[in-house]
């Protein structure tokens, strides 16, 4: 009898099981029709503006739109093999390369950054400079002191032809390193900063002796098959396949501005310069959530093993209370953003949805780069087209990023965020 009971039981609890799953189903199914369906409407408003949107289910793609040109004079629409330009979603390799070190022994979380680059030594010393600045401030963007902006004032003043290409090596700021500003301890309060993950890009330089896109490419793209990411220049033979990107007019008196920029960042490599197709992203967005096949998770554990993943590229209560893992800012009442391993994290408080990732923003490239490890969901965007505050580009940018927060972290998408944006465009003209 005990038996018979106990069978009852598992076949109750298998029913149970699947109909969650059914539910589950259910709403990806239905939440992505309504996110599909309001970017292909919403998108004729732009017609021109390359777009590509991917939603990632189970480490797969579950489906994806893709919109406009990727080059509008010569007429070459958007896909996912073509090569984008990634931005800050970059940080997330460089932090990868960071842990390799840090679990090979070579680097310690919190060993003081003058030990690899001991020019910042001749920096300020206020707040204890970068004397005080450990390893684990620059990942978490807490180092304190002011992001260089009075050292790269004069930097650029005296130096005008770096600014349009934002190229420079660290050797050309050295002259300069005397008027780098700390206004506050390092480790007491988070602010982004790119020159930190460009520094850290030094470091692992400085450790293994290589340049910091050589490094990369043979001990992070290449063991996760991402065949068309690369950092650094791009070959004349190869630009080709690069999406073009554009800046929209501020006014009727200004022209379309196009850019293809295919020259190495040098020092700004290690914090915006990853170039790589959309669908190679998927790759990279695997290895941080662990799906994929067991071939392809045995790629993940050449990178780095799946116990350095957990400890520091995950969000956990453990690593929320270790402020080498973690630094938080809070930016509204409903959520709370910060930094875990240099991942963006967000949790939408009332639903307890905590989303990790990285945006990106290069010349007139948008990226995102978010995934959501309880619910095995992830959204990877690109945006070829910068638009300015209230045009039709910045509105559509605006449901991009909005829709990925309501994909992965509200879960459900209303009619009222229909009703929001079509407000926002105004009505059709006749």
């Amino acid at each position: 009898m005990k038996k018979k009971w106990m069978t009852i039981i598992f076949l109750i609890s298998i029913f149970f099981a699947a109909k969650a799953q059914k539910t589950k189903e259910d709403s990806i199914k239905m939440n992505w029709q309504t996110v599909k369906e309001m970017l292909l409407t919403f998108s004729k408003r732009v017609p021109e503006i390359g777009v590509s949107f991917t939603y990632v289910v189970d480490g797969k793609i579950y489906d994806q739109v893709r919109l406009g040109y990727a080059n509008r004079i010569k007429k070459v629409k958007t896909n996912g093999s073509l090569i984008h330009q990634w931005g800050s979603v970059s940080k997330l390799v460089t932090s990868i390369a960071v842990f390799q070190l840090i679990e090979q022994g070579r680097v310690k979380p919190t060993d003081f950054i003058t030990q690899y680059i001991p020019e910042l030594k001749k920096t300020s010393k206020g707040f204890g400079g970068f004397d005080s600045v450990r390893v684990y401030h620059l990942i978490n963007h807490s180092t304190g002191y002011d992001g260089g902006v009075i050292l790269y004032k004069k930097f650029i003043k005296d130096h005008p032809e770096f600014k349009e290409k934002a190229t420079f090596c660290f050797d050309d700021l050295k002259p300069y390193l005397h008027l780098f500003k700390f206004i506050r301890k390092p480790g007491t309060k988070y602010k982004y900063s790119n020159w930190g993950y460009s520094l850290l890009g030094l470091l692992v330089e400085r450790v293994t002796g290589r340049r910091f896109s050589r490094y990369v490419k043979k001990k992070i793209l290449k063991p996760l098959d991402m065949k068309t990411a690369y950092f650094g220049s791009t070959k004349t033979s190869e630009t080709h396949k690069l999406v073009t990107s554009y800046y929209m007019p501020k006014d009727s008196s200004q022209k379309l501005k196009e850019k293809l920029p295919t020259h190495d960042q040098c020092f700004g490599e290690a914090n915006g310069g990853l170039k790589a197709s959309p669908s190679d992203m998927i790759k990279l967005m695997n290895f941080f959530m662990d799906k994929g096949s067991p071939r392809e998770k045995k790629r993940h554990s050449k990178v780095l093993k799946k116990s350095t993943r957990r400890a520091y590229l995950t969000f956990s209560n453990k690593n929320k209370l270790d402020s080498t893992k973690a630094v938080y800012k809070y930016n509204q009442k409903n959520f709370k953003e910060g930094k875990i391993g240099g991942i963006t994290f967000i949790n939408f408080v009332p639903q307890n949805a905590e989303i990790l990732g990285h945006g990106g923003l290069i010349h007139a490239y948008r990226s995102g780069f978010f995934w959501r490890n309880k619910s095995n969901r992830g959204i990877i965007w690109t945006l070829n087209t910068r638009g300015f505050n209230g045009d039709k580009v910045a509105i559509f940018t605006g449901i991009l990023d909005s829709m990925q927060d309501r994909l992965l972290g509200l879960d459900i998408v209303h009619k009222s965020d229909w009703k929001y944006y079509e407000n926002l465009f105004g009505k059709k003209k006749k």
